[in-house]
């Protein structure tokens, strides 16, 4: 038997995602009378079911919306565990990330949450007015061969070409660093995701000493379901976003398992 952590990072609990405790979810495939191929059958509050891997599953709560089915064990297919978020332990996406191509050298996927409703859009319209915003500012933007926009927070040290100027109203990397250290904002107008196809957007934090940055992206992939998550990068590419973000998203909707859908309890 198998013990699922029940926790929610602060994260989510910015993102708007409700809170409640719960108690630990113990799963054991073998109670099933339907073989769920050792995964449990998870459903969001928005209907949609997932069939995810039990290892290193985490869940914001572990509840059932089917009083009819008290009999059968919880996540079996017969009775799904409801739960508004779930996200994955470091191990799963260790494994998760060996299957992709990251837009960095070093570093890690820091967290992937799959939640059920439209919540995470605005933070995504939040990047994509903050990119003009910080244009307007630095006039310091560009855009990769692919077509995804990128403005620095920093203007350019006219008197060290490369580097960003040292003046505390010029953005937030106004620190005389390297150009390539700045803090930044992406936004890809090619890829469009939820159901107001709005281009998908992050933001980076600035390269710390150590060479690592934070990047974060949330937005919904349709209505009822947004993910989000961050990734430590070090040796950060920004010519690689694009294909990372689809690879990810890939993987969240190949778990898929529409044949347990459920009423829409929004």
């Amino acid at each position: 038997m198998t013990r699922v952590t029940l926790l929610l990072p602060l994260a989510l609990f910015l993102l708007g995602a409700p809170v409640r405790a719960a108690p630990f979810f113990s799963f054991d495939p073998a109670a099933c009378d339907e073989d769920p191929d050792g995964k449990v059958i998870v459903r969001l509050p928005s209907g949609l079911a997932f069939a995810v891997p039990y290892e290193g599953l985490v869940l914001s709560e572990a509840g059932s919306d089917n009083p009819d089915a008290a009999e059968v064990t919880l996540g079996c297919p017969g009775n799904p565990v409801r739960t508004s978020t779930f996200r994955f332990s470091p191990e799963y996406l260790a494994l998760l990330e060996g299957r992709l191509d990251p837009p960095y050298s070093g570093g890690a996927i820091y967290d992937l949450s799959v939640i059920g409703s439209n919540v995470s859009v605005s933070q995504q319209r939040w990047r994509i007015e903050f990119i003009d915003e910080i244009g307007a500012r630095t006039r310091n933007c560009g855009a990769t061969a692919e077509g995804v926009r990128y403005c620095l927070a920093c203007r350019e040290d006219s008197a060290r070409p490369g580097h960003c100027v040292m003046a505390p109203d010029a953005g937030t990397s106004s620190d005389g660093r390297d150009l390539d250290r700045a803090a930044m904002v992406l936004v890809d107008p090619e890829n469009l995701t939820g159901p107001d196809n709005l281009p998908w957007a992050t933001d980076c934090w600035r390269e710390e000493d150590n060479g690592t940055r934070f990047c974060n992206a949330a937005y919904p992939v349709m209505d009822g379901l947004s993910i989000a998550y961050t990734f430590l990068a070090e040796g950060f590419d920004r010519d690689r976003v694009r294909e990372f973000d689809l690879d990810i998203r890939r993987e969240v909707l190949g778990l898929r398992a529409s044949e347990y859908d459920g009423d829409d309890m929004r």
